[in-house]
């Protein structure tokens, strides 16, 4: 009879043991779940500011680009159109001396076109690296070094 009752309390005790093991077996299960999601939920913003970070990198070489070659589009046009204007001078005129004098406007024009465009093309880059440099400060060592990456 105690012999019946002893395996009877070991089976209950090993019934026990087991139900709680089972019970931290799924909690443990649960809380490797939420770990991963916490882990996939860090990578996935890792990831995002990377990829925040290349977007606004290429639409600032968009940018530069389009004012780049905005530029130079209004300069050829622009000089078309004043050559075209200074040609017809030439032509036309028929006073040496006005022919001399529109010569001299026409280098001065000339000269003074090249530096305007040459000005706004510089400005533009000086802008785009002072938005580098801004955008790689405000992105933090961290960031900038690769260091935030996911466990």
């Amino acid at each position: 009879m105690i012999t019946n009752i002893a395996v009877a309390l070991l089976s209950l005790a090993c019934a026990g043991l087991l139900g709680a093991s089972v019970l931290t077996f799924y909690q443990n299960q649960l809380a490797m779940r939420r770990y991963l999601a916490i882990q996939a939920r860090r990578a996935n913003d890792v990831q995002k500011r990377r990829m925040d970070r290349l977007e606004l990198r290429n639409r600032k070489t968009l940018m530069e680009d389009s004012v780049r070659e905005g530029t130079t589009a209004v300069e050829a046009i622009h000089r078309t159109i004043t050559g075209v204007t200074f040609d017809l001078v030439d032509r036309y005129s028929r006073s040496e001396e006005l022919k001399a004098k529109a010569k001299k406007a026409r280098e001065v024009h000339d000269e003074s076109t090249r530096t305007f465009y040459k000005a706004v093309r510089t400005t533009n880059r000086a802008l785009h690296v002072v938005a580098d440099i801004i955008s790689e400060r405000q992105a933090g060592p961290k960031d900038r070094k690769g260091e935030n990456k996911p466990d």
